[in-house]
């Protein structure tokens, strides 16, 4: 697949130059920065990433850190390169080293809160600064293009860039950063085409521990990536539509010399995306489409999001007990998703209505034996935004990093859409209200329930006993042939205000309580043995206060 772009490429770039007029001197370079600087203090209790148990509520945390991020374009013309730069420190040593000691060593252990690093006496800023953007942009079609020749005007970025314009809402599909090429061409006024090609993993060929039976080689890695298209339609002052389609391509998991290396995909229903599941020479074949469109009319705005999936993957099926049975069986994919929101404002009050569906499959069909079709929504990825400003708890707001389930990605809402694989079901009320300007009320409920029943008898997959094979495994069944129980997750209520008292200085407060539901009950976590038996999950309370300075 990559050798066939690459032909295309090349002969789309031999062709441009063969007709490439001469063009004039160069413009003058111009070089802009821009960024900001996050100073948060968050109080929390049972939503802690390293006690991931929702039933005992005895974890409260107080912690504060800093986040930086520094954008630099450097352009000429219709062209540039950006580079994004990202910091995160906690405020005080997390991990125990302190006292003159570097923030981080590279080491995975010197990781502190949600993964940020340490921050004490006396310490260097050594290997702590995280790239996160590294891409050129130029125009790819129309006058002063690579291509000419195509009248219509269009760019293309190349390197480790954002996903953008694919859809409208954030998360839905695709979102975060990745390595690849995306193209926006703009062939007649109200219609664009976008394609992005993103590269997860790479088939190095390294060590020959294992081998392909399928290609007969060696290699560390799957060869895993992602194609999107979409076609965004105006054909009227506030109607806008986007077809939707996207591919993507998996073959086994991460590094098959370790039975704990994690791939591209999220955990759940017990299976970890690891080579005990999928092991080299297995392939995931996912077809996403469908449509995201934005409405509005005077004082009224619609935004309806529809989603279907289907495909196959092949697995390795395994009992209860973390043990292989069989050979490897192909697995259909058959999902679907729904996100509808609506909203109106009325001088300064705003109000929105949040309505989701995401399918899922049934508690006695068990996922780990190969044999039921997937029926749970998978997006290409999420970087945990989905949801984004529909809670505080259950998604982000302000605060951006503390989430529950934020350690068991398949249990994390805003990280995964579904719970677990039993899918979704949502809807929510937000008003804000703009005192003046520059100070901004809001309130926010929202309830939560599961599209299939859960079985709370389950436990999270790294429970002490559990199988190991199947942690990350999202939830881990005792009984493969148990039904379902309960399907209310909770309701979440949050108040903050949004508050600018200097320019490009704002003070960003938000309180968020769970009122937990019986669907979150689990029987066993970290840090306590297997249990059998669920347990009655606990509420959950965060708050946060931000100080953000944008430049």
């Amino acid at each position: 697949m990559r050798r066939t772009l690459a032909v295309l490429l090349g002969l789309l770039v031999l062709a441009g130059a063969a007709v490439a007029p001469a063009y004039a001197a160069a413009p003058a370079p111009k070089v802009t920065v821009e960024g900001f600087i996050d100073n948060t203090t968050v109080l929390s209790r049972n939503m802690s990433v390293t006690d991931i148990d929702i039933t005992r509520d005895q974890d409260e945390e107080w912690y504060s850190r800093t986040r930086a991020r520094l954008q630099i374009t450097g352009e000429v013309g219709a062209s540039k390169l950006v580079l994004l730069f990202e910091q995160d420190n906690n405020w005080g040593s997390q991990v125990g080293q302190c006292y003159g000691f570097d923030f981080n060593t590279g080491d995975v252990g010197n990781n502190g809160h949600f993964g940020t690093r340490d921050g004490c006496l006396n310490s260097e800023y050594v290997g702590n600064v995280e790239g996160v953007w590294l891409f050129l942009e130029f125009p790819l079609t129309g006058k002063g293009s690579l291509l000419p020749f195509v009248p219509a005007p269009g760019i293309a970025r190349v390197g480790i860039q954002p996903f953008d314009n694919d859809t409208y809402k954030l998360g839905v599909l695709a979102f975060g950063n990745f390595p690849g090429v995306h193209v926006d061409i703009d062939p007649l006024p109200g219609f664009k085409i976008t394609g992005t090609y993103a590269q997860f993993d790479e088939r190095g060929i390294g060590p020959p521990f294992v081998r392909d039976s399928k290609r007969n080689e060696g290699g560390n890695r799957g060869d895993d990536f992602a194609l999107l298209f979409s076609v965004e339609i105006s054909p009227v002052k506030g109607i806008d539509l986007k077809p939707i389609y996207n591919y993507t391509a998996i073959e086994n998991t991460a590094n098959p010399a370790n039975p704990f290396a994690y791939g591209p995909r999220t955990g759940r229903g017990g299976v970890a995306d690891t080579p005990a599941f999928f092991p080299l020479g297995t392939e995931e074949n996912r077809h996403t489409f469908g449509i995201d469109a934005r409405l509005k009319f005077g004082a009224f705005s619609i935004e309806p999001t529809f989603l279907y999936q289907l495909g196959t993957r092949e697995i390795q099926p395994h009992d209860q007990f973390g043990n292989p049975v069989g050979g490897i069986r192909e697995q259909d994919l058959n999902a679907f998703f729904i996100d509808l929101r609506a909203g109106w404002q009325a001088g300064p009050l705003t109000l929105d209505l949040l309505g989701v569906y995401a399918s899922g499959n049934k508690a006695e069909e068990d996922l780990r034996s190969g044999v039921p079709d997937v029926n749970y929504y998978q997006p290409v990825d999420t970087n945990a935004v989905y949801g984004v400003d529909w809670g505080s708890i259950t998604a982000i707001t302000y605060e951006y990093i503390s989430q529950l389930y934020y350690g068991q990605t398949g249990l994390c809402l805003p990280c995964s859409i579904g719970y677990d694989k039993y899918g979704r079901i949502q809807a929510g009320v937000r008003a804000k209200y703009a005192v003046t300007p520059d100070f901004i009320l809001r309130a926010l409920a929202t309830a939560l329930w599961t599209a299939e029943e859960v079985d709370t008898n389950s436990n999270v997959g790294n429970a002490i006993g559990a199988p190991a094979r199947q942690a990350g495994g999202g939830l881990y069944q005792n009984d493969p042939t148990s039904s379902g129980d309960a399907r209310y997750l909770g309701t979440e209520v949050n108040v903050g205000f949004d508050w600018g008292f200097a320019p490009n200085i704002r003070l960003l407060a938000i309180y968020g309580h769970l009122f937990t539901g019986d669907a979150y009950n689990i029987a066993g976590s970290t840090g306590t043995t297997l249990g059998t038996a669920a347990r009655k999950a606990k509420d959950v309370d965060m708050g946060s206060l931000t100080l953000r300075f944008t430049f």
